[in-house]
């Protein structure tokens, strides 16, 4: 696993297990069709941020969750992580 999969990867692991208020995006991060190969080049060149990315992620926990009820526990802090380099 290269540098670039493990920041995607640890990004991720941020949104399962992180939460907090959401940042505003008008485009936000197609993360249903998007690959990580595709995810890892968007936060590569710029195209989004680790923000962008875990927004994103958070704002689709919220959508679904109330149906699905996956997730118990989401880390308040996940959006302050992302923004960490």
């Amino acid at each position: 696993m290269n540098v670039g999969s493990i920041r995607v990867a640890a990004l991720l692991a941020a949104c399962v297990i992180g939460a907090g208020p959401l940042v505003g995006r008008a485009d936000p991060v197609n993360v249903v069709e998007l690959t990580m190969s595709q995810i890892e080049a968007g936060l590569t060149s710029g195209q989004f941020t680790d923000q962008d990315l875990v927004a994103s992620y958070l704002q689709r926990i919220q959508t679904y969750n109330p149906s699905y009820n996956a997730f118990t526990w989401l880390n308040p802090d996940a959006l302050a992580l992302a923004a960490q380099d």
